[in-house]
């Protein structure tokens, strides 16, 4: 997602929208990356996991 977040130190805050979706615990967290021009992000890897279940959320990205 392109932010102009030049004019201060970037920051991020994610709010997940569960903690865990499942009991067998296959909840792959989103990895952020985030510069003056913007944020992106992927998910870590889900090598392995039968059922994996993404976690989903908000995330706020602005300057301070």
């Amino acid at each position: 997602m392109s932010v102009d977040l030049s004019s201060g130190t970037p920051f991020y805050s994610f709010q997940p929208d569960f903690l865990f979706a499942q009991i067998d615990n296959q909840t792959p967290p989103p990895i952020f990356t985030i510069n003056s021009g913007g944020i992106s992000w992927t998910y870590s890897s889900t090598a392995g996991m039968n059922n994996p279940h993404p976690i989903t959320g908000t995330v706020f990205v602005g300057v301070f």
